[in-house]
């Protein structure tokens, strides 16, 4: 069998695997007997692929050549939106794990400059115990704008919002919040009331 043939033939075994389970295979996966997750590897990483080749495969449900940096650039979409977009937190696994990884890339100092930049660009994002307070003030801030309410209850992204923003109220009621932290707080529509 020439290597033509051997081509066509894996590319047939990875369109009816991907038909059949809805995803491109990872590197271990056998199907029908042939290593199809090493061959998409090798396609991926192969820089003499033709162009004919390169676009047959773009032409499958899911193919991605960078397949690495094409899978943070979406989840990275996906996370930005929910937060951005809808207020919510990425309520997956796939996604919240996502996010923890890209706080320990960061404590490990493993994240590029790129990545840390475009998180920063995420509405709420934080390192830092410090630029979590800060964070979730401008959620709540943002969220009682938007809905003419305080959030209740726990929120996947920060915890136990309604617990935080009790103690925030205690605080400003006692005067034993900062200052500075007194006329941010003051921002917030409706403070230091509950709805």
């Amino acid at each position: 069998m020439s290597r033509v043939d051997t081509w066509d033939q894996n590319y047939d075994i990875l369109i009816q695997y991907v038909e059949e389970n809805n995803k491109i295979p990872a590197k271990p996966v056998i199907y029908k007997d042939t290593h199809i997750g090493i061959w998409c590897q090798t396609q991926r990483s192969d820089k003499t692929i033709s162009q004919k080749r390169q676009d047959k495969l773009m032409q499958i449900k899911g193919w991605k050549f960078d397949y690495v940096a094409e899978t943070w650039e979406e989840r990275y979409n996906y996370v930005k939106h929910s937060i951005d977009v809808e207020f919510v937190s990425p309520q997956d696994d796939e996604h919240k794990s996502w996010v923890a990884h890209q706080k320990r890339l960061y404590k490990l100092n493993q994240l590029s400059q790129d990545h840390i930049d475009k998180l920063n660009d995420i509405k709420y994002w934080y390192w830092t115990l410090e630029d979590e307070t800060q964070a979730k003030f401008e959620y709540v801030r943002d969220y009682v704008t938007k809905y003419h309410k305080f959030p209740r209850g726990k929120h996947e992204w920060f915890g136990d919002l309604y617990k935080w923003l009790g103690v925030q109220r205690t605080n400003y009621k006692k005067n034993t919040m900062p200052a500075d932290k007194r006329v941010q707080f003051e921002t917030i529509p409706y403070w230091p009331n509950e709805n």
